[in-house]
């Protein structure tokens, strides 16, 4: 076949077999890669769900500790102001230094509980303490 001749049937037959058989492999090609990239997606896709859940739960379970904390705080934070200690001036010089009332010991406890009742008793006051 010359440059300027119409190519024959046979011709033509044999290169549209040789393009169709290059498209079907390129069409299977193009298939596959579809099918490899929607696996890829749908892993992708539960990996993102899988992490929104834990993201999800793990703020809830910060939030539940943020309220537990607040709870806590406002029920055991200052614990030793307010009307309750009243009156008590080593207690509130303590709620200055943000500190806890130191716990008395029960000796010292029974020595002002004596104390108070002999001075009740003379009618002295707090003349007794030292």
């Amino acid at each position: 076949m010359s440059s300027h001749q119409r190519p024959t049937d046979r011709e033509e037959n044999a290169y549209l077999r040789e393009e169709n058989a290059r498209l079907g492999e390129i069409l299977r090609a193009s298939h596959d890669t579809y099918d490899s990239l929607s696996r890829a997606y749908a892993l992708l896709n539960q990996t993102n769900i899988t992490q929104m859940e834990e993201i999800s739960k793990l703020h809830r379970e910060l939030e539940d500790a943020r309220r537990e904390n607040a709870h806590r705080s406002r029920s055991h934070g200052n614990w030793f102001s307010g009307a309750k200690w009243r009156g008590q001036p080593e207690v509130a010089a303590n709620a200055d230094s943000g500190q806890k009332p130191r716990k008395r010991p029960r000796l010292e406890l029974e020595k002002d509980k004596a104390v108070s009742s002999l001075d009740m008793l003379c009618g002295q006051g707090n003349t007794l303490r030292k």
